[in-house]
């Protein structure tokens, strides 16, 4: 099971899913928008992962508040 998420890495999905130009940074410069957004390594590796399970455990109930599918960039 996934540690519970922080409120770092809740924040940085919301900016996520309110900012565009928050996900072409995360596109072109993920190491550094989550190192910007103060996530821990294991939330950064949680993030790169893409594993939406994994994401959903570590946010809990309100894991339906967080719609944002993170893939890698091409």
């Amino acid at each position: 099971m996934s540690q519970p998420a922080s409120d770092n890495l809740r924040r940085f999905l919301m900016d996520l899913a309110e900012d565009p130009a928050k996900v072409q940074q995360l596109q072109s410069d993920p190491h550094g928008l989550m190192a910007d957004a103060g996530l821990s390594e294991s939330e950064k590796q949680l993030v790169l992962s893409g594993d939406r399970q994994a994401l959903e455990e570590a946010l809990g109930p309100q894991a339906n508040l967080f719609m944002v599918v993170i893939a890698p960039a091409d």
